[in-house]
């Protein structure tokens, strides 16, 4: 009787907060896409999923579904994916009860998907057998009731489930048949056919037509150079009379010979010096060779002095 009374305690204790979550009234609610928190601050999404699978559904044990929910600018549910998870009543029932929720949407500007994970966990007691009955969509103005599409296209199914996929039977192999080569055949040669002529044959009883004279280009005449009636005389180009030259040639020439001149009483000067540097070097090595010669022969007298001092003294 204790085991009965705590087990059923137990259980009121893991119900209660959902069914709490039960009581949100989705037709007047909007959910927040960010925080998944209805705008009464008081309910979640994940709480209102939970509480409906405990009251609605057979489905029963624990998984992770990741949900992909696509919403309208209007703030309808278009389509629920479950990325992951293992338990199909899991996934179908919560897909049909996000289905009912309207979010809140001003911030978008097309249709746009949210991701979100839930974690449902229910015991498996007598009558939860994990089968799948579809929910009534109730509050979802793009969906029909039975979850499919009204506008935007052909209607689709709501929760889309992927069959297993089969093994294909492995093909039985078959002999394959011996391909029979095609005999030859002749193909007719081509009868000869009469080449058109290009130019078509004028017609008898009318007149050819007369062929149009073509423009004549005038030739250019060449102009001989007038001669002075001597033959083999040329007439040559006429000399320049330099007096008759302009003034600004005249004066370019003169300060052209004004500068020549220039350059070479520069030349003469730098000759002349360089000719007085010479001179002045070779004065001075010559004085130097007749300093150094009188130097010897300075010391060869005053040699030969001491020599004859020497021998005199020597003698007396």
């Amino acid at each position: 009787m204790k085991r009965r009374f705590l087990l059923l305690v137990l259980l009121a204790g893991m119900t209660l907060p959902a069914r709490a979550q039960s009581g949100v009234d989705v037709t007047k609610l909007l959910a927040n896409t960010k925080t998944f928190i209805f705008d009464n601050n008081k309910n979640t999404v994940k709480g209102y999923i939970y509480a409906i699978l405990e009251e609605q559904t057979a489905c029963c044990g624990s998984d992770r579904i990741y949900l992909e929910v696509k919403i309208d600018p209007s703030g309808y549910v278009l389509k629920v994916s479950s990325l992951t998870g293992k338990n199909d009543c899991f996934k179908q029932a919560a897909a049909d009860i996000v289905k009912n929720i309207r979010w809140d949407a001003s911030d978008f500007r097309g249709p746009k998907s949210v991701y979100f994970e839930i974690k449902p966990e229910i015991e498996c007691v007598e009558g939860r057998d994990n089968g799948y009955v579809a929910l009534e969509i109730f509050n979802n103005e793009k969906l029909n009731p039975a979850g499919m599409q009204v506008a935007g296209g052909d209607p689709q199914p709501a929760n889309p489930v992927t069959p297993p996929a089969t093994e294909p039977e492995p093909a039985t192999p078959q002999p394959n048949p011996v391909a029979s080569q095609p005999e030859p055949q002749t193909q007719p040669e081509p009868e000869p056919q009469q080449i058109a002529s290009a130019e078509p044959e004028p017609s008898r009883g009318q007149p050819e037509p007369e062929p149009m004279p073509q423009p004549t280009t005038p030739r250019p005449q060449t102009t001989r150079p007038q001669t002075t009636g001597v033959p083999g005389f040329m007439p040559t180009r006429p000399v320049t009379n330099p007096q008759a030259a302009p003034d600004a040639e005249i004066e370019e020439a003169r300060r052209r010979a004004e500068a020549e001149r220039i350059a070479r009483e520069e030349e003469i000067r730098k000759l002349r010096e360089e000719m007085q540097r010479l001179r002045e070097q070779e004065e001075k090595q010559r004085e130097a060779r007749l300093a150094e010669e009188r130097r010897r022969q300075e010391e060869a007298q005053q040699e030969q002095a001491e020599n004859m001092v020497a021998q005199a003294s020597e003698g007396g």
